[in-house]
């Protein structure tokens, strides 16, 4: 594939929460009722694990399905050509390794030319704002020492970071002030990490 179409544009690999997605327990044949979702209604988590492993048919329709949906309506991807491995992980469910070859990418040459313009540079910079953080606005030291402090923010929160639940709806006139709020969330209860003794490397 790099000798007909160069090197390829992206490496990517795509892990889903399965254990934890409803649309997994529909297709297993639970009785779920997508558009008056509940998520404190649903299993426990030791619950969704169980049913999850009790239908790998069910858990494979659903991989199927969400990777090529992330990969056609999220990404939009065209590609030229395209290698992808599916392997299973230690309890038993699949992730994606992929290797994309996009359609237009520049070859070597090419983005060695490009990276010498300056306008190329401020469209890599505008890509990277638009699509890369390492942080989430409002949400600082202090603020985590703090916690989440009004009523309105613990219910939303413990709504929409619960990993048995549904994406927020787009079409809601408020989606934007609800992703602002979400990521803030998610960022707090799922990605905060302090070190300890065992992260740090001996000798």
């Amino acid at each position: 594939m790099s000798i007909i179409h160069n090197p390829p544009t992206l490496w990517l690999t795509i892990n889903l929460s399965n254990t934890n997605d409803p649309i997994v327990k529909v297709l297993a044949g639970c009785e779920i009722d997508l558009n008056d979702f509940k998520a404190h209604m649903g299993p426990n988590k030791s619950a969704r694990a169980i049913n999850t492993a009790k239908d790998p048919y069910a858990t494979a329709k659903y991989f199927h399905i969400t990777i090529n949906l992330i990969l056609e309506e999220l990404f939009g991807i065209k590609v030229t050509g395209y290698m992808g491995a599916v392997e299973a992980q230690g309890r038993g469910t699949l992730h994606l390794h992929m290797l994309l070859w996009l359609v237009g990418a520049p070859t070597p040459s090419e983005m060695k030319d490009l990276l010498q313009q300056e306008e190329f540079h401020e469209k890599i910079t505008a890509f990277i704002k638009a699509n890369v953080t390492a942080h989430v606005d409002g949400l600082c030291e202090a603020k985590l020492q703090c916690g989440v402090k009004t009523r309105e923010e613990k219910k939303f929160c413990k709504k929409i970071a619960s990993p048995y639940s549904r994406p927020l709806d787009p079409r809601k006139p408020d989606f934007d002030a609800l992703l602002k709020t979400a990521e803030y969330c998610f960022a707090q209860q799922c990605h905060i990490h302090t070190c300890s003794q065992a992260c740090l490397k001996v000798g």
